[in-house]
């Protein structure tokens, strides 16, 4: 019965110091640099705007939310490999009009960068996926 009981307390001993088997959940990061622009003025001046977001698949986050050129972005699946979010209107890898898109995957460690849809003004954004 002594036996039991010893190995009953150094197990609960075990469980307390590693943390009862639980691991810390992964911290991932978007990290955007944006811009805006102007065709109408030759020498417009934009305003940067550098933010970060911890986040969590299923989540939306607002960037440039205190401007005119805000978008959301929801985290549709996150990985260690990888993130794919949706954003609120469609933007463009390319520069292009006609091509755009409002789903993008980023790997980690990666960056992309995504203009509105616009040829009067706009926003340019640069994102990039970091633990």
């Amino acid at each position: 019965m002594k036996k039991k009981i010893l190995f009953i307390a150094v197990f609960a001993v075990i469980l307390l110091i590693t943390g009862c088997g639980k691991k810390k959940a992964k911290e991932y990061k978007l990290v955007v640099s944006s811009i805006d622009w102007s065709g109408w003025t030759e020498d417009y001046k934009g305003t940067k705007v550098n933010e970060e977001f911890n986040v969590k698949e299923g989540k939306k986050y607002t960037i440039r939310k205190d401007d005119g050129y805000s978008i959301t972005i929801e985290i549709k699946k996150l990985s260690d490999k990888s993130i794919t979010f949706k954003t609120s209107e469609g933007l463009s890898e390319n520069g292009s009009l006609l091509d755009y898109s409002e789903e993008f995957t980023i790997d980690l460690d990666e960056s992309i960068d995504l203009n509105t849809v616009t040829m009067d003004a706009g926003c340019s954004y640069t994102i990039t996926f970091k633990k």
